[in-house]
């Protein structure tokens, strides 16, 4: 109906402020008719894309995962930078959802987890940066570069229904119940991912097994995330590997306590007394030089570019004189480094 810009501007008229999410089954018209099985309804959907950039109205898209529109999910960008939307979700097929289905019909339709990672890729990589693309249900290990856009489950959801009698139901947690047909092998305890990721559908396992699923290790992940937006996740299993208790603050930072000293571990910043790697770090509360030489130490494999000790001695010991020696040998390496980066 919305392809008809008299209902747009019917609901419009209401005074109501919306944000229009449109179900796309395909970038191209081939892929999402081919899907749909309705023939125009791509253009329909184009049509209500142009009302609603016209009006300068919020889009966002969603799109189910099937064997007949997954390899052109890299068309996106192009598509959807034309009509200004703001986000996408791409969700794996649950069985459960799909109504009453041979296996038959449901292996034709379920694609192998393995065969979408090439297509992600190639659509990520295509929109802008910052772009709100994400990829729900789809285990990290598939793709572990595409991390960052991979979520399962979502912010607390609670459901009620109403009967044939109009009688409404008890509320019950979206997300657990959209659980209760997946399964994970034991060996997915291990992966940095695990208290993220849900597994896979049981049907999924039937058809395709678990071979697939791989444990991601912290070290891994990290060379899979050079940006660090998920530094949170791989960081920890570091740090506990040196004897070091993180507590995740974000994604991307953690918080580390030792001895009386508090750190910050974030993204690299102007504010940071010390610099790893990808990783800037914050003294919260110093402690003793010994207590930051110690630290530095186990820090040490993630690569120091200045390190934690002399930034903590301007911060701790008690002579001034000491401590604007370090300022400026701090200071020192800094600008000798920065000139042979820019070398």
């Amino acid at each position: 109906k919305t392809a008809r810009a008299a209902v747009v501007d019917e609901v419009l008229a209401t005074g109501g402020r919306f944000t229009w999410r449109i179900s796309i089954q395909g970038a191209t018209q081939e892929s999402h008719e081919r899907t749909t099985r309705k023939p125009g309804s791509f253009d329909r959907i184009l049509r209500t894309l142009e009302h609603l950039r016209d009006r300068s109205q919020p889009i966002t898209v969603n799109l189910c995962v099937v064997q007949s529109n997954y390899e052109d999910v890299d068309r996106f960008p192009e598509l959807l930078d034309r009509f200004g939307a703001t986000q996408l979700h791409l969700d794996m097929m649950r069985p459960l959802d799909a109504g009453v289905r041979t296996d038959e019909e449901l292996r034709a339709t379920l694609p192998r987890y393995s065969d979408l990672a090439g297509p992600f890729r190639r659509m990520v990589a295509g929109f802008a940066p910052g772009f709100d693309v994400n990829i729900g249900n789809l285990p990290f290990c598939i793709a572990p570069d595409l991390a960052p856009w991979i979520h399962h489950d979502g912010e607390p959801t609670e459901t009620v229904a109403i009967d044939e009698d109009d009688r409404v139901s008890r509320p019950w947690n979206k997300y657990l119940v959209k659980r209760r047909d997946k399964i994970k092998p034991e060996r997915c305890r291990s992966c940095v991912h695990d208290a993220r990721c849900s597994g896979v559908f049981e049907t999924y396992a039937r058809f395709y097994g678990v071979g697939e699923l791989v444990p991601v290790d912290a070290r891994s992940a990290r060379h899979h995330d050079p940006q660090g937006l998920l530094r949170a996740v791989w960081l920890r299993p570091l740090l506990a590997e040196w004897g070091l208790e993180a507590v995740a603050t974000s994604e991307q930072s953690v918080r580390v306590e030792h001895a009386g000293l508090v750190l910050s571990l974030e993204g690299r910043s102007d504010r940071e007394d010390a610099a790893y790697e990808g990783i800037g770090v914050r003294v919260l509360a110093p402690s003793a030089v010994e207590t930051l030489r110690e630290v530095a130490r186990r820090l040490a494999p993630l690569g120091p570019i200045h390190p934690l000790a002399e930034d903590g001695l301007t911060l701790s010991h008690p002579d001034p004189v000491v401590r604007a020696f370090w300022v400026r040998h701090c200071q020192a390496c800094r600008r000798i480094g920065g000139e042979a980066g820019r070398r």
